[in-house]
């Protein structure tokens, strides 16, 4: 069995316009233009499988396309094994065994599945061989990553400002500098690519940071441009330098999660282009042998021509911050961003109203949809878009109307379902989307979370449920487990499950306070108050200031007669929460 590089010649033959055409006669032909909209900072590209309407996640920084396994099964995708030593040369896979290793080191042995029909832009593409396996990518219609080699078949423009990517055809361009859209005014940064693998096709070129060289990677796949700790290390800064900040976790394929930092960093110089005190995630990641992801942030901040024939990238500076992290970068000789391509129909102005919503632009988003629901108000998915950012913003009784208008035009639309129900707390409206959704669709997850932030347990347990069994290898497991454990033990249920739901969480993601947190309570509810005492003293050693954790150790302390240190405990939960004890009271734990 081979996995084959899908040929799109069919594409390159049919050039659709002419983008730019030079006095020497350098012509680059647009043959494909995929429309992006961006789900926060997601570029989301729509595409058919077999005819079922899908969308896939753009992602510059993946060597092959992939979808997940409930997003196979449920796409009645038949998935079959990788036999090592048994796939295509030019891809370069085989050996004793494949598998894939994400940025936080966790890794997955993927299987494979054959799509009959892949449309894509309007072209029609056949028997598209997919990797099946590692974390899923977002649910409902999300169904998995479109990588290089979908993508990687000609030039690539990435103008996600405006919600678009182009597949270029140069014909006679040389060595030409092809940011074909940049007036003479505009400086035009340049970029270096290293030789692709086809392992590694992803752009790879050179920056500094604080003035020390870096190799970088252009991944479309990351949200927020992050830098290794190797390399922070090497242009001076650390986990403990001062102005460096947590910044939660990052995952990618597999379960493994890394811990992220945000930090202060003085310059940053790429392609001739340098940005003075901004900030930048920095974190342990496994990137091979570059240093530093660019992401999406700095994507939609520039418009971005990979020449892979040139083995050069140019990009130009359209606007804004160019790293989101709560400071804004001063760009050396700044000037006054293009206007660009402005849309000319519904499906522009959304676009691009999605965009400027993911720079937290949100009174330019806001317009750019309302506009688009005055041009197409029969268009449900515009009202949607439009309540998701009103909702971003603060605007809640607006984004609630939305997403009500979304439903009369469209009824089942799950995702606005799922949005108004958390909004206005609907049980109907959730109980709609359990219907509605596919057994293993990842929404499941999210779900099983808002019926818990609404006191319905039971059912939150069985969305749990439904979740676990069909995503046996996600990078979310660990959180699906913790969520069924704190569940089970909230509602004094099967505590021998939830012991081992725990169990597993903590070993999957150690180091984890939450999930410690979660152990303790079922001990506590086990009548263990040693095991309950002494997981509740491992979560505080890791968060000091967990309320919960307090309050069921203040619990475990009063049952073994330890009146003083319980009232101690109890008092300081409730400092950092009044009404925790209504909380534990509700689960029939009072003192």
């Amino acid at each position: 069995m081979r996995i084959r590089s899908v040929a799109l010649a069919c594409l390159m033959t049919s050039v659709s316009c002419c983008l730019a055409t030079a006095a020497d006669g350098c012509q680059l032909g647009s043959f494909a233009e995929l429309p992006v909209t961006m789900e926060g900072l997601r570029p989301i590209v729509e595409a058919k499988i077999n005819g079922v309407d899908v969308h896939f996640v753009a992602d510059s920084g993946a060597f092959y396309s992939m979808i997940s396994e409930a997003a196979a099964a449920e796409l009645n995708l038949p998935v079959r094994a990788l036999r090592p030593g048994a796939t295509g040369s030019r891809l370069g896979f085989g050996g004793p065994q494949f598998y894939l290793r994400g940025v936080g080191g966790g890794s997955a042995v993927p299987r494979v599945t054959t799509a009959q029909t892949l449309t894509l832009a309007q072209y029609s593409i056949h028997r598209v061989d997919f990797l099946v396996g590692g974390t899923d990518f977002g649910g409902g219609s999300v169904v998995g990553l479109l990588g290089e080699n979908l993508i990687r078949v000609a030039d690539v423009e990435y103008d996600l400002a405006h919600g678009v990517l182009r597949l270029i055809k140069p014909d006679r361009c040389g060595s030409r500098p092809l940011a074909y859209w940049a007036t003479p005014s505009e400086a035009i940064g340049v970029v270096d690519l290293d030789e692709p693998t086809p392992l590694e096709p992803m752009p790879i070129g050179w920056a500094s940071v604080n003035g020390v060289k870096i190799r970088v990677g252009f991944d479309t796949g990351s949200p927020l441009s992050t830098l290794s700790l190797i390399a922070a290390r090497h242009a001076g800064i650390t986990p403990d330098t001062p102005g460096v900040q947590p910044a939660g976790t990052m995952l990618g394929i597999g379960r493994n999660a890394t811990q992220v930092w945000a930090a202060p960093i003085a310059t940053f110089q790429m392609g001739g282009e340098e940005i003075k005190n901004t900030r930048l995630l920095i974190g342990d990641l496994r990137l091979g042998d570059f240093d530093m992801l660019i992401g999406d942030d700095f994507f939609l901040a520039h418009r971005i021509y990979v020449a892979n024939g040139q083995r050069k990238l140019y990009f130009t500076y359209g606007g804004g911050a160019v790293f989101r992290l709560g400071s804004t970068p001063v760009l050396q000789s700044a000037q006054s961003p293009p206007p660009g391509d402005q849309p000319t129909d519904a499906a522009g102005f959304a676009r691009r109203g999605t965009a400027y919503a993911a720079r937290m632009d949100f009174k330019d988003a806001l317009a750019d949809l309302q506009r688009a629901c005055e041009l197409a108000p029969q268009e449900p998915e515009y009202f949607y878009e439009l309540g998701r950012i009103e909702w971003q913003s603060g605007q809640r009784d607006q984004a609630i109307d939305s997403f009500g208008k979304t439903l009369k035009l469209e009824p089942n639309h799950v995702a606005a379902l799922l949005a108004r129900a958390q909004l206005t707390h609907s049980k109907d409206e959730l109980d709609t989307v359990d219907r509605l959704l596919p057994p293993q669709d990842n929404l499941r997850l999210r779900l099983a979370t808002i019926y818990a932030a609404n006191d319905m347990p039971e059912a939150a347990i069985h969305q749990s449920d439904l979740w676990i069994q069909s995503h046996p290898s996600d990078g979310e497991l660990p959180v699906a487990l913790n969520e069924r454990c704190w569940l089970l033990a909230q509602t004094n249920r099967d505590l021998e499950q939830a012991l081992k739901d725990c169990n597993a969480a903590i070993r999957l993601r150690p180091g984890t306070a939450a999930f410690v947190d979660s152990r303790a309570l079922v001990q506590l509810r086990r009548g263990q108050l040693d095991l309950a005492i002494k997981d509740y003293d491992a979560a505080l050693a890791l968060r000091p200031r967990l309320a919960d954790s307090l309050y069921g150790r203040g619990l475990a302390k009063l049952r073994e007669g330890r009146q003083a240190d319980g009232q101690a405990d109890l008092a300081a939960a409730t400092a950092l929460r009044p009404k925790i004890g209504e909380r534990f009271a509700r689960m029939g734990l009072s003192p």
